[in-house]
């Protein structure tokens, strides 16, 4: 019978344990690396999403409908984006066009979305000659506590602020909005307030003393 060899036995275990540990051992840096990695893809993707503009979906530059205002002192307002877009120097407008249902009269704003947020480049009436406006509505990315120079103007600058979301009841629904407050220049002290997906729905003029808030919107 042959002897059996206790010794080189539990040396054997010995090296099958040391192996197991270090195969053991990379698996598990394999493990934690990708929990690392996942856990930077997650990390990257909500500073990506933070830092991605979001200004079009509060003012849609595009034909979403028909929306009516009532404005304080005047008859009420209808407002819609017309379906045609215009180039001007290169560079090509979305059409807001506003009209006063007691006299037909209409005004013209042209905006422009980009880089720089939404911008109010040019206004006319009853589609006549464009004046320059050069105004930043909103910034590029709104958010609450974000401040930005909507407009420079001889008086001064015209500074913008976003405020926090707050929900606002108008005839046409309860609507989560966020208020952008624009002051300086000569006469500039107004609120707009801006709903995702609808653009505005209520403004305040302080100098004018004008208010104006949504009626009803056609789809």
């Amino acid at each position: 019978m042959a002897e059996i060899d206790i010794d080189k036995m539990l040396e054997q275990r010995e090296q099958a344990g040391k192996t197991g540990k270090k195969k053991s051992g990379v698996n598990m840096n394999v493990i934690y690396g990708a929990a690392a990695a996942v856990v930077l893809g997650v990390i990257a993707f909500i500073v990506v999403t933070m830092m991605k503009p979001n200004a079009g979906l509060y003012f849609p530059v595009e034909n979403t409908g028909l929306s009516l205002f009532n404005i304080s002192g005047k008859s009420p307002e209808r407002w819609e984006f017309l379906d045609k877009k215009e180039v001007i120097n290169g560079e090509t407008f979305a059409i807001l066009n506003r009209t006063d249902t007691g006299n037909n009269y209409t005004v013209q704003e042209y905006y422009s979305y980009g880089k720089t947020g939404v911008i109010k480049a040019y206004i006319s009436e009853n589609f006549g000659d464009k004046k320059p406006y050069g105004m930043i509505m909103l910034p590029p990315k709104v958010k609450k506590g974000a401040k930005f120079k909507a407009a420079d103007t001889a008086a001064g600058p015209i500074m913008g602020s976003v405020n926090e979301p707050e929900l606002i009841l108008t005839t046409a629904g309860e609507m989560e909005a966020v208020r952008v407050d624009y002051k300086g220049g000569r006469a500039t002290d107004k609120s707009i307030w801006y709903a995702q997906g609808q653009g505005v729905i209520k403004t305040a003029d302080r100098y004018k003393n004008e208010t104006m808030d949504i009626i009803s919107i056609t789809k």
